[in-house]
């Protein structure tokens, strides 16, 4: 099941907002709105400081890519010749998919 990112958001927001109130202390003299503008900045940071799904297969495929340049290259084309091929050798583990090789 899929969840709505918008849904992921909204959740992730609420938790930063929580966390933040928490931290505060009772005896703070900041007025509401500057209180709330300190409080959603913090949320937006929070929000920023994570990748979102274009940028964590963007980095993947660059992964993907290296590793590709440290390995042989007589090794690589075996294994590719073995997925075409539709095989596995027995040190391969679980036939897996990968996205980021495409």
């Amino acid at each position: 099941m899929r969840v709505d990112p918008a849904v992921v958001e909204a959740i992730d927001r609420d938790r930063v907002r929580e966390a933040f109130e928490d931290r505060l202390p009772d005896d703070h003299d900041l007025d509401q709105d500057r209180w709330v503008d300190l409080r959603e900045r913090e949320v937006d940071r929070y929000r920023r400081s994570y990748p979102d799904d274009e940028e964590i297969e963007r980095r993947a495929r660059q992964a993907h890519r290296r590793l590709l340049d440290h390995r042989g290259d007589d090794l690589v084309l075996e294994r590719a010749r073995e997925i075409a091929a539709g095989r596995r050798t027995d040190h391969s583990g679980p036939k897996r998919s990968s996205p980021g090789l495409g």
